[in-house]
């Protein structure tokens, strides 16, 4: 028997990202499926986390470019949200700036 993990939030088969994008994509793609169908209607909580730097092992380092990297990858990665979240972003709505 052939088994295949399906992503419970977008119903699509699930698979490990193979970039830093497909990771983003896969993680906006999920948040939007909560947004539309969210576990606790009358509790519309949605809490996001992901690893926010293509090498993990620059996490933990204690050091403050560390630290800027995540900030920066956290902010590129929520501008990417906001865009794809707002209903104005094809029609050069408002920007989004880092």
């Amino acid at each position: 028997d052939e088994v295949i993990n399906v992503d419970d939030a977008t119903g699509v088969p699930s698979s490990i990202p193979k970039s830093p994008n497909d990771r983003d994509s896969q993680a906006i793609r999920s948040i939007q499926a909560a947004i539309a169908d969210p576990k606790t209607p009358s509790y519309p909580l949605i809490e996001c986390e992901f690893p926010p730097l293509e090498a993990l092992n620059k996490l933990g380092d204690g050091s403050l470019r560390s630290a800027n990297m995540v900030d920066d990858a956290n902010l590129a990665f929520c501008k990417k949200l906001a865009q794809a979240l707002s209903p104005m972003a094809s029609l050069k709505g408002p920007q989004v700036r880092v």
